[in-house]
C-alpha cells in the first residue's frame, strides 16, 4: 500500500466497508467497476480489483488493492486476469492501463503476468508513475495463442454506470 496514491490500505473487510462508497463511486465504463476479491470457500475479504476511468486522464485503469497479508499468493494476478478477460471480451474495451509506482516491483510483475507491458511514464496526482498498457487485440491474441480458455464468469459489486 505504500506505493498507492490513496489515503489508506485495506487491512480488513470491516474497514473496507467504511470506504466502500468512495471505491464504488469511481467512474467506470459501462459494465466495468469494482469487485471484491474474496476466498471462494471462507468468503475472507482479500481486497479489491477494478476497471475504472482515471480522473481526467484518458485511461481505463486495471487496478488491484489487497491487504498486505494476502500479497505474494497470486490473488492479484488471478483477479487481474479475470477482470482483463471481462474488460476485453465482454465489454470490448480497446485498451487497459495500469499506473504503477516505479518502486512497486511486485505490482509491476502482476501487470506483466496479466499481459500489460511498460509503455512509459505519466504524472498522476503529482507522482510520476510507470504506465503499463495492453490493447484488446494484443491481449486476445496472446491468451488464445497460449491455449487459455476465453470463458469468464465474473460476478461482484457493479459500479454505477456513468
Amino acid at each position: 500500500m505504500r506505493y498507492l496514491c490513496l489515503k489508506s490500505p485495506v487491512p480488513s473487510y470491516e474497514q473496507a466497508l467504511e470506504e466502500v462508497h468512495s471505491i464504488l463511486d469511481l467512474r467506470a465504463p459501462s459494465g466495468g467497476g469494482t469487485w471484491a476479491i474474496t476466498c471462494r470457500t471462507t468468503q475472507t475479504f482479500f481486497g479489491w480489483v477494478w476497471v475504472v476511468l482515471l480522473g481526467d486522464v484518458p485511461y481505463i485503469d486495471l487496478g488491484y488493492r489487497l491487504a498486505p497479508k494476502f500479497w505474494g499468493h497470486g490473488y492479484a494476478t488471478e483477479a487481474g486476469r479475470q477482470v482483463a478477460h471481462h474488460a476485453f471480451l465482454d465489454l470490448g474495451i480497446p485498451h487497459l492501463t495500469a499506473l504503477i509506482h516505479p518502486l512497486n516491483l511486485a505490482s509491476a510483475r502482476v501487470a506483466e503476468k496479466v499481459g500489460l507491458s511498460l509503455t512509459g511514464k505519466v504524472d498522476f496526482l503529482g507522482t510520476v508513475l510507470d504506465r503499463y498498457a495492453v490493447s484488446r487485440a494484443h491481449y486476445v491474441g496472446s491468451v488464445s495463442s497460449e491455449g487459455v480458455p476465453l470463458m469468464l464468469s465474473l460476478s461482484g459489486v457493479p459500479s454505477k454506470d456513468r
